[in-house]
């Protein structure tokens, strides 16, 4: 029976080139529409420029999926993966065609969204069922093994605004996977806390497989897909390239990103970006992938990358940026002399944070490679994060772990020659 059906469906967004967000800019933007000069050189009003232009992320797209299937979409940035699976939530609606879904549908796309940081872990799996469709009884039912499954015996009655990263994460999971739905859409959760989490995760889903749901994944980790999936759908500029095997797939996905990268290559003399930057995952060295970074904690940046061929020497950089567009740090592979001989395929590159001193605020994170003598920019993405905690400072971007002294004396010697001025006295408590 056929569960999904997607018939000649499309989608347009609009894409504004400045404003188009407030009343103003709306109202503006009407008015220039009214305008019969728009567009053209007016005597008095000069020339106008349009506010907003269409962008189609799916364009004519159909296929059918049918109940039990595990299906696998895959394609680069921009391919209409996520549209998909917004239209599927509905979250979304098509601009042309018919989505057509039959039965439940859970969404394990923002795991955690709608938790309240002042509730308890108890609380929060109630009022996070309910907005994800469970009756109360159906919560009374489950609500041991959501809090097994997620680890969280001794801390399901404390507010989540005290949990870690990997907890608050985990206990998403569980709610969601807990909804008995008979479809789940899948978008990069499967890298969610430790490497014993994520096989209890894919083992939940196997078993839900097994009983006959729909799975839907997206997934730069093409590996995960390969696991998960018999079929996959490879997605080309919101248009389908290709419908069947997961290998076949796959291998015409990493075919054609061989193809872009040595066209690119010969056209402009080796400019191109050869290698391709995936994902970047933030990690700690306790709970795995975390959705928001920890002032003060190590943090462990993943770079996941695709080169589809052998590239000698490869320099791996990352610069922080803060809230303002302000430069933070910049550092790169070379910095610590770690040479790498080569890269070539998928692979992942992890560079360690010890106690990371960024005060709260949203940052950006620019992920790089370039060759050794720096003259060929392979690829560059912004990734933003969030980082919260335990640096309570209003100024600046950094917290340095400082200490006072009147007598020079610290726990940690720091090496200095005193002089022979008068010292300032510490009060007694």
């Amino acid at each position: 029976m056929t569960v999904i059906k997607f018939e000649n469906v499309s989608k347009k967004y609009k894409l504004y080139s400045r404003g188009g967000l407030y009343l103003r800019d709306r109202v503006t933007h009407a008015l220039q529409r009214l305008n019969p000069f728009n567009g053209t050189q007016h005597p008095a009003l000069g020339t106008q420029h349009s506010l907003e232009r269409d962008f189609l992320a799916l364009k004519d797209v159909s296929f059918g999926i049918t109940r039990g299937e595990s299906v696998g979409f895959i394609g680069r940035n921009g391919a209409g993966k996520s549209t998909i699976l917004k239209l599927l939530a509905g979250v979304t609606k098509a601009s042309l065609g018919q989505v057509g879904v039959k039965g439940k549908v859970a969404a394990l796309i923002e795991v955690g969204a709608g938790f309240h940081p002042e509730l308890t872990g108890r609380e929060n799996i109630y009022l996070n069922g309910s907005i994800l469709g469970m009756k109360k009884a159906e919560m009374d039912m489950c609500f041991d093994s959501i809090v097994s499954f997620a680890e969280l015996e001794n801390f399901i009655d404390t507010p989540v605004k005290h949990y870690s990263s990997g907890m608050y994460v985990r206990l998403g999971f569980a709610v969601a996977a807990h909804t008995n739905p008979d479809i789940f859409l899948i978008d990069e959760v499967l890298a969610v806390g430790d490497e014993g989490f994520q096989r209890k995760c894919l083992d939940m889903l196997s078993a839900h497989k097994a009983a006959g749901k729909t799975m839907i994944l997206v997934s730069h980790q093409l590996n995960r897909i390969e696991e998960v999936c018999e079929r996959c759908i490879y997605l080309k500029e919101g248009q389908i390239a290709y419908d069947g095997t997961t290998a076949k797939a796959i291998s015409q996905y990493r075919s054609d990103l061989t193809m872009n990268r040595q066209g690119a290559h010969s056209s402009s003399g080796g400019s191109g970006d050869e290698a391709r930057i995936l994902q970047v995952l933030f990690h700690n060295q306790n709970e795995g992938t975390i959705p928001t970074v920890n002032s003060g904690q190590d943090l462990v940046v993943e770079i996941y990358y695709f080169a589809p061929y052998t590239i000698q020497n490869p320099v791996f950089g990352i610069a922080i940026y803060g809230p303002q567009g302000e430069l933070v740090t910049g550092f790169n592979t070379m910095t610590k002399s770690f040479s790498i001989k080569s890269i070539e395929g998928e692979g992942s590159i992890f560079c360690r944070m010890p106690n990371l001193p960024l005060l709260s605020g949203s940052y950006g994170l620019v992920a790089q490679i370039h060759n050794l003598s720096d003259t060929t920019t392979y690829d560059r993405q912004l990734y933003r994060f969030n980082v919260e905690g335990m640096h309570h400072r209003t100024h600046g971007l950094v917290a340095l772990n400082e200490g006072w002294s009147c007598d020079g004396e610290f726990e940690q010697p720091v090496g200095f020659a005193r002089d022979s001025r008068t010292v300032c006295q510490k009060d007694q408590l």
